[in-house]
């Protein structure tokens, strides 16, 4: 159990993707909508990948505290570096 994201990630860096954002277990579709649109408002502000993720866990808990809604997306391959004004 579990392998099929270790391994769909891996086909994923194996074809030549830097970074894959995946999710451990199903998610709401609306939670998880909103907490893809922080990721990328994050990275367009200069965030690194790791920190664009991980800042929008920590937005989505304000009003979604259970970890069910956000613990579940995981970074794996390149951080990303911060892009420094």
């Amino acid at each position: 159990m579990g392998d099929e994201v270790a391994g769909i990630n891996r086909a994923f860096l194996a074809a030549g993707a830097r970074t894959v954002v995946a999710s451990l277990w199903t998610v709401d579709d609306e939670v998880g909508a909103i907490l893809m649109r922080r990721f990328y408002e994050n990275l367009r502000a200069g965030m690194s990948k790791a920190k664009a993720l991980q800042a929008a866990q920590t937005a989505i808990r304000a009003d979604h505290p259970s970890p069910y809604d956000w613990a579940n997306f995981v970074l794996n391959g390149d951080p990303g570096a911060e892009i420094l004004p």
